[in-house]
C-alpha cells in the first residue's frame, strides 16, 4: 500500500497524535528517554533556534484512510524488563490515540538502547550542554562598539 500525502487537517492530526504519543510513552515506568541519541540531539539543536516542531523518537503516518501507524523509539532504563516496557508503551499509545481518532492505530516500539547504572553520563545531557555552549545568543552576536 502506498502512503497518501496528508492534507492540512491530516497534518494537524498527525502533529497532535505525535505529541500525545510522546507524552504517554515518556510516562511509562522504565522509559529512560525517547528517541536515539541523534534524534534527541538534533531536536535539542532545533529547539535552540526555534525550529523544533517534531517530537524526537515518535513518528506518526497515515497508511490509507483508516489506519494511523505510529513508531516510538525508546531507551529503556535498567533493570526494567524490555518486553514489558515495550508492551506498556504500545498499550498506552494505542489508548491515547484512540481517544483522538476513530482510525485503527498500529504502534511499533523500537528499543534503541538500555540505560544502565554504569553508563557514562547521559549522552543527551552532554550533547545538550555542547549545544548550549555553541549557541550564539542575539546579544553575543551584536557587533561591539
Amino acid at each position: 500500500m502506498t502512503d497518501i500525502a496528508p492534507t492540512p487537517d491530516a497534518r494537524e492530526l498527525l502533529g497532535v497524535a505525535a505529541r500525545a504519543a510522546s507524552t504517554v510513552a515518556a510516562l511509562v515506568p522504565g522509559v529512560h528517554a525517547l528517541g536515539t541519541v541523534v534524534e534527541r540531539a538534533s531536536h535539542r539543536a532545533r529547539e535552540r533556534v526555534g525550529l523544533a516542531a517534531a517530537t524526537p523518537g515518535v513518528r506518526v503516518e497515515e497508511k490509507g484512510p483508516a489506519v494511523l501507524t505510529t513508531t516510538v523509539s525508546v531507551v529503556v532504563a535498567y533493570p526494567a524488563k524490555i518486553l514489558e516496557v515495550a508492551d506498556e508503551v504500545r498499550h498506552d499509545v494505542v489508548s491515547a490515540l484512540s481517544s483522538i481518532t476513530p482510525r485503527r492505530i498500529d504502534v511499533d516500539v523500537i528499543v534503541s538502547d538500555v540505560h544502565g547504572p554504569l553508563d557514562e553520563p547521559d549522552i543527551q545531557t552532554v550533547v545538550s550542554d555542547a549545544v548550549d555552549d555553541a549557541t550564539v545568543q542575539p546579544d553575543d552576536a551584536a557587533p561591539r562598539a
